[in-house]
């Protein structure tokens, strides 16, 4: 699929709702809970963060993102017994909106590109990143040979059938200042980056913003997206040669979170942002369809939360926002419902006049 583009007039004036704009170019500041007696330390308040479990370290890994008020490039991991602490060694570089997925079969997290900032009044070109990097105890870069150069809010997923991760679409920046969303798929097969030539009937369309996951009860990636008039959400399945529609579609919801939990029995959807307000509704994918849970503890509407599934099968969610402050919370999800790990006390988000 080739590039759809927009003004980037039009574009601004969405982000403008959509929240967590303070953030300014690679600038650190110190982790806002340090210091605080009762308070979590690192990584504090964040969004437009990833995160993934790791198995050598036996805990949820939480990278980049922006806090309040500055996009960081930090790495800290949490574990049940010792909570979160931050790790040290080299590290990508502070980002927003990067693609992240885990090699179920070795263990190791893959991340690729992101931006410069979290949003800004005016869009240039070297905001989107191309590089590629692995986790595996610590960061190491990796070679880009054939790859989809620059972006933001692509999805990602490991597929353990064809041993290959998978990219979605995004957007970039071009020199002019208009932002192109992209509807490509690529892989990577451990060695190079290839373009897939999928056959479409136009139903998919290029956006950022994406979730993607593996469906073990589908044995193939899916991905949920937004329609292209943006009224519904629509999961979708990678078969042979074409994105194809599966199941029933629900109200849109944007930048979510979609996990496979096996906790849980299916796809775990959670928050977004729905054009009008950010979602606080969990909705599970099984069997061909959707069923809504309904749980009297839940985490409140976000967008641009980071999860991962645990080793047993629960759905983790930490961070994201609102639209008016940015969480530090970290949740839990399993069949009994959600139950909260650990409390941090959410911060007002600093405007950059976006």
């Amino acid at each position: 699929m080739k590039a759809a583009v927009g003004s980037a007039l039009a574009l601004a004036f969405a982000l403008a709702a959509t929240p967590g704009c303070g953030a300014r170019d690679g600038r650190r500041s110190k982790d806002p809970a340090a210091g605080k007696a009762g308070a979590a330390p690192s990584p504090g308040v964040r969004n437009g963060h990833v995160a993934f479990w790791d198995r050598q370290l036996d805990g949820l890994v939480a990278f980049g993102g922006a806090t309040e008020g500055a996009v960081v490039g930090t790495t800290s991991v949490w574990t049940r017994a010792d909570g979160w602490r931050p790790l040290a060694g080299p590290e990508p570089g502070p980002r927003t909106f990067a693609a992240a997925a885990t090699d179920t079969d070795s263990g190791r997290s893959f991340l690729y590109g992101g931006s410069r900032v979290l949003f800004g009044t005016t869009p240039t070109a070297d905001w989107a990143l191309s590089d590629f990097w692995v986790f595996d105890g610590q960061w190491t870069e990796l070679a880009r040979t054939g790859a989809p150069g620059p972006r933001i809010e692509s999805s990602m997923a490991y597929d353990p059938r064809s041993q290959r991760l998978v990219l979605f679409g995004g957007y970039r920046i071009s020199p002019s200042g208009e932002y192109e969303f992209l509807g490509d798929t690529w892989v990577w097969n451990g060695a190079a980056w290839r373009e897939l030539e999928l056959e479409h009937d136009g139903g998919l369309p290029a956006q950022g913003g994406t979730a993607m996951e593996y469906s073990p009860e589908r044995g193939t990636v899916v991905l949920w997206a937004r329609s292209a008039d943006k009224q519904r959400g629509q999961l979708w399945e990678l078969a042979e040669t074409q994105w194809r529609r599966l199941g029933p579609p629900l109200p849109p919801r944007y930048l979510a979170v979609l996990k496979q939990s096996p906790a849980v029995g299916g796809l775990v959807l959670f928050g977004g942002w729905d054009g009008a307000a950010r979602v606080d509704s969990t909705s599970v994918f099984r069997s061909g369809g959707w069923t809504k849970l309904d749980s009297m503890q839940r985490p409140r509407g976000r967008n641009h939360a980071a999860a991962a599934v645990d080793p047993r099968g629960r759905v983790l969610v930490h961070g994201g926002h609102d639209g008016t402050s940015v969480f530090g919370d970290l949740w839990s999800l399993d069949s009994t419902g959600w139950r909260q790990l650990v409390r941090q006390a959410s911060r007002p988000r600093l405007d950059n006049g976006h």
